[in-house]
């Protein structure tokens, strides 16, 4: 007996909620789907439940955040830059070799 004994299987889950698998791959189809818009749906009222804050507020605060990322993007774009500039003039200078 292995730990996930206790787990049922997929067609046993399908069953209880009266999507038993049959021979027609349409209808796998439509209870996928149906599946997928419960967790949508349910998903959108969980959402809308624990929700921090009204919608003005919650996009006023996005905006802020993806300003700070872009900012931060660029100022580490330029430092990349500079720094291949510094690398590419070095890479332009002779080297003298020394043996050891």
């Amino acid at each position: 007996m292995t730990g996930y004994d206790f787990i049922p299987s997929r067609d046993t889950l399908a069953q209880a909620v009266g999507l038993a698998r049959s021979g027609n791959g349409t209808s796998d189809l439509f209870g996928s789907i149906a599946i997928f818009a419960t967790g949508v749906v349910l998903g959108g009222a969980l959402a809308l439940l624990f929700a921090p804050a009204p919608g003005r507020e919650v996009r006023t605060s996005i905006r802020g955040r993806v300003s700070d990322w872009s900012d931060k993007l660029a100022s580490g774009a330029e430092k990349v830059a500079g720094n291949a500039e510094r690398v590419a003039r070095r890479a332009g200078e002779p080297r003298v070799l020394t043996e050891m």
